[in-house]
Formats: structure tokens, C-alpha cells, sequence
């Protein structure tokens, strides 16, 4: 949605705040209106190839973005009837009628529609207090709780599966010892929840992490480190030493990659409208606009020889991912 963030963390992953304001420029909101309108008419024009769509919404920091609610509910409001699950990462630095803003369209949403939003906040230290951003998420989850049974209502209505609209969850990065009991403190905070609590583990940063620490994590059977293999099987690790560990016994799991299904069943689409690979190595990968239609998803004859195609080194991609 925009490379541009109010926060401007020591360890960010994105790099140089310099460096984004020029990517930045010409970003507008009419640009960004431009993009939703074309993603609406690719997701409906996907009704009979989908049953369901996943739309994850990154940054920078989106809720910045004045006319992202509006933006948002465009894409909800979708006329494609199949299953969609909205993703938001933010630094949650935003104020909780912003979050409760965001929620609305989902609690209004047509009875056939099946729409859920999973609302992911970061935890910050270097401009927010536990106690701070502990409130706002309590305050977000009340909010979202007095209408659980008014969704579930909903979902029952369309015969659809009881669930709830709407999931929260929070990362907290892990450096050092003091960060691990950060963690601790926070996730055990919201027992009484179903808030999911997860640690961040950088891998582009070494970690303080003591010995003794990391025994202590492992015990709590935190398994936030995903791995897919070739052949689309996924195992859940703890840490990169214990993935490391298990690599060194004899296993029929490789996880040497996954087959990249980019513009098969996956696109990112950066501020600009370009259409790349994935934000890992989108940068060199272009495979055109979704604005001047230069870009098309593979017709069913590509996804034939895509599913059949397991071990082609081309369609390999690399995939450690923590969750």
C-alpha cells in the first residue's frame, strides 16, 4: 500500500526511512484508488476460478494512509462471492477507533458473503510501553467481542461454519533476554483471550538470546518458524537451531522450497501498481501493471503444467517463514 512508516525502529527490516520517502514519491490516493478498482474487477473476474481469495495488506504502515478504511471497505463490498480473508499488519500505533473503523465492514457485510479480517499488531518497545500497547489491543478485542455473536448469527444464516470475523494477533520482536520477557509478560497477559501472542525472530539480526533463555523458549512449545518443502508438505520449528538440528538426521521432509505459484495463484502488487514475483525479490521480477492490464494471471493451461511441474528447479522458491 505505501513504503512509508511513522515509526522508524532501529532493527527494521525495510531499511533506510531515506530511502523509502524517494521510493515513495508519487504515491497519492489517487493512485492507490486506481489500484483497489482494478483489484476488485480481478477478484471478481476470479469467481469461477476461486473459492476463495486471500488479500493481505502490508506497508510501510497502511493505517497512515487516510483513505485506506475507505479502501478497505471497496474491497470487501466486492460483488465476488466466494470466501475472502483480509490480512493487516501494522505497528498498531493508530488510535482504537481507527481498528474499530476497520472492523465495521466486516460486521455489515452482506449474509452471503463470507468475509474475515485478521488484524496482526506488532509490538514496538522503542515508542510504546507493555502497558500502552497491552490496553489498546484489550480494547480492540472487547470491541470485536461484543460482536462475535452477531457474526457467528451471521454465518449461520448463509450456512456457513461457525467462526468469528475477526482474529487478533500480536508479534513481539525478540533480541535479547529482556525482549524474550517482554514476551512472556505480554502473552501471559491475555490468557484469558484468544488473542494469539507470537514472538518475531528477525533472521536478518544475530539475537542476544542466552542459553538458558532459549531453553526456556523451546519449553513453551513456541513453534513460530515455518517451513514448506518441495513437494507442498509444512513443519513448524521453534528456531532456526532446531531446524538446523533436524536437517542433520535423515528425514524424507526436504525443505528445500516450495513450487512458486506467482501469477498462477499469487501476485504482490507494490504502491505503483507493478506486479512482482514476490516483495523478497519483486524488485528484479516484474511481470507488468495491473493498471495498463500488461499484466494477466496464466490461463488454466499454465496451471496444468504448473501442477504437474513438482520438481522443476524454475518454479522453485525458497520459503522460511515465520508466523
Amino acid at each position: 500500500m505505501t513504503t512509508l512508516c511513522n515509526y522508524q525502529c532501529t532493527f527494521c527490516i525495510q531499511g533506510n526511512p531515506e530511502e523509502h520517502a524517494r521510493q515513495a514519491r508519487g504515491e497519492s490516493a489517487e493512485l492507490r484508488n486506481s489500484i483497489c478498482d482494478k483489484i476488485v474487477r480481478l477478484v471478481e473476474s476470479a469467481e469461477n476460478q476461486y473459492r476463495a481469495v486471500n488479500v493481505s495488506l502490508i506497508g510501510g504502515e497502511v493505517t497512515i494512509l487516510k483513505d485506506f478504511p475507505d479502501i478497505l471497505e471497496r474491497l470487501v463490498r466486492s460483488e465476488y462471492s466466494g470466501n475472502m480473508r483480509f490480512s493487516i499488519t501494522t505497528n498498531f500505533s493508530a488510535a482504537p477507533d481507527y481498528y474499530q473503523c476497520l472492523i465495521k465492514p466486516f460486521q455489515t457485510a452482506d449474509s452471503h458473503k463470507n468475509r474475515v479480517l485478521s488484524l496482526s499488531a506488532s509490538f514496538y518497545p522503542e515508542y510504546v510501553s507493555i502497558e500502552q500497547f497491552s490496553r489498546k489491543l484489550r480494547e480492540i478485542y472487547r470491541f470485536a467481542g461484543n460482536k462475535k455473536h452477531a457474526f457467528r448469527s451471521l454465518f449461520k444464516k448463509a450456512g456457513l461454519a461457525k467462526r468469528d470475523c475477526l482474529s487478533l494477533s500480536a508479534g513481539i520482536p525478540i533480541f535479547s533476554d529482556h525482549d524474550f520477557d517482554m514476551f512472556v509478560k505480554i502473552k501471559d497477559s491475555f490468557k484469558d483471550t484468544d488473542i494469539r501472542i507470537s514472538p518475531i525472530i528477525i533472521r536478518k539480526y544475530d539475537t542476544d538470546l542466552s542459553d538458558e533463555t532459549l531453553k526456556s523458549y523451546i519449553a513453551r512449545g513456541e513453534k513460530n518458524l515455518r517451513v514448506t518443502d518441495i513437494y507442498g508438505k509444512t513443519r513448524y520449528y521453534p528456531t532456526i537451531q532446531a531446524l538446523g538440528a533436524s536437517l542433520e538426521h535423515t528425514d524424507t521432509f526436504c525443505p528445500t522450497g516450495y513450487l512458486c505459484d506467482a501469477s498462477i495463484r499469487n501476485i504482490w502488487i507494490d504502491a505503483f501498481g507493478s506486479v512482482k514475483r514476490c516483495p523478497a525479490i519483486g524488485s528484479t521480477m516484474c511481470m507488468g501493471s495491473i493498471l495498463d492490464d500488461t499484466f494477466q494471471l496464466y490461463p488454466e493451461s499454465v496451471k496444468l503444467i504448473f501442477s504437474k511441474a513438482r520438481k522443476s528447479p524454475y518454479l522453485q522458491c525458497l520459503s522460511y517463514v515465520f508466523v
